[in-house]
């Protein structure tokens, strides 16, 4: 089973917040997580707007990002790359289709899009507007 994390999830593993716990639980039980080149630019956006905002040292950002690269080093995710131009098509289609009913933001559909793209079968957001636009697009999502 292929599952794929939103970053805001993956975030979680690499800074203590609220949910870390769970999401290393997760992590842990996962036979196989994908990471795409989205993931690593929005991580590296989350952890340095997170350091602009003083919620950071540079240090702790530095290493965070540190960790990252060794956990996909290590192969605990399954880094990929892909057609960029089909994914984003399928998005445009996703929005078309489900847009109205699920409104949701066009990086959360593109990574709906991506997971599909890649045949996940488990999409995992704490986001409830991409939760429900997930589901509309057939993957399975566990309750955050």
């Amino acid at each position: 089973m292929i599952w794929y994390f939103d970053t805001g999830l993956l975030v979680k593993l690499y800074v203590l917040e609220p949910e870390s716990a769970r999401v290393a639980e997760w992590m842990n039980a996962a036979p196989d997580v994908l990471l795409s080149p989205l993931h690593r630019l929005e991580m590296t956006l989350a952890l340095t707007a997170k350091q602009a905002r003083g919620e950071l040292t540079s240090t702790q950002t530095s290493r965070a990002l540190g960790h990252m690269e060794e956990d996909i080093a290590a192969r605990r995710f399954r880094a990929l790359t892909c057609d960029w131009a089909a994914v984003l098509d399928l998005a445009r289609t996703l929005g078309e289709t489900h847009g109205v009913g699920t409104p949701a933001r066009s990086l959360d559909v593109l990574h709906i899009a991506a997971a599909l793209h890649f045949r996940a079968v488990s999409f995992l957001t704490s986001d409830k507007r991409q939760r429900a636009f997930a589901l509309a697009a057939g993957l399975t999502c566990p309750a955050c």
